[in-house]
């Protein structure tokens, strides 16, 4: 069973909105639900993989370089950019991956002995599929609460949200120490 976040009591988001008259109580109550539930999905993603001895970022590494796995081109930089972290973070994945020998390390010797490709064994690509249909499991029952058009309107919603967010700058303000 999760550990339900508790969301602010409306008396706090009163309070705020007292204080502050220029926030919005509906925007705040929004935000919150958004960031609870997105740490909730997290938790119970990280805790769903790590049964198959994964976590959440190496299980979309897997997944990523099995969907590619014909394309054999993703090096670290391809993987960093999809997972929108470092190439030192991915490097550390990696590692832990080769140790298990789900992933190895190859160069492409007719191309540029210097690039590090990344590709799956037979052990990792036997691995996601038998993890997969489990997450495309949870992932259903998940969302069989939701019918068709609210998926529409949800996902609209979050394309219209994640334009916004690329669109907003916080250069404006200035954060000083008390």
């Amino acid at each position: 069973m999760l550990k339900k976040i508790a969301l602010p009591a409306m008396e706090t988001v009163k309070s705020i909105q007292s204080e502050f008259p220029e926030a919005a109580t509906s925007d705040i109550e929004v935000l919150f639900r958004i960031l609870m539930f997105s740490q909730q999905l997290i938790t119970t993603m990280e805790k769903h993989f790590g049964r198959y001895g994964l976590t959440k970022s190496k299980f979309h590494i897997l997944a990523f370089l099995y969907f590619r796995r014909k394309q054999n081109d993703s090096d670290l930089s391809t993987l960093a950019n999809m997972l929108c972290v470092t190439k030192s973070t991915v490097t550390g994945l990696i590692d832990g991956l080769e140790k298990t020998e789900i992933v190895e390390r190859y160069t492409d010797k007719e191309k540029d002995r210097r690039k590090i490709f990344i590709r799956l064994t037979q052990k990792g690509i036997e691995m996601f599929r038998q993890v997969f249909p489990h997450h495309l499991n949870k992932v259903a029952g998940l969302l069989e609460v939701i019918d068709k058009d609210e998926s529409e309107v949800i996902t609209k919603s979050i394309v219209k949200l994640e334009e916004q967010l690329n669109k907003l700058t916080f250069e404006k303000y200035e954060f000083k120490e008390l």
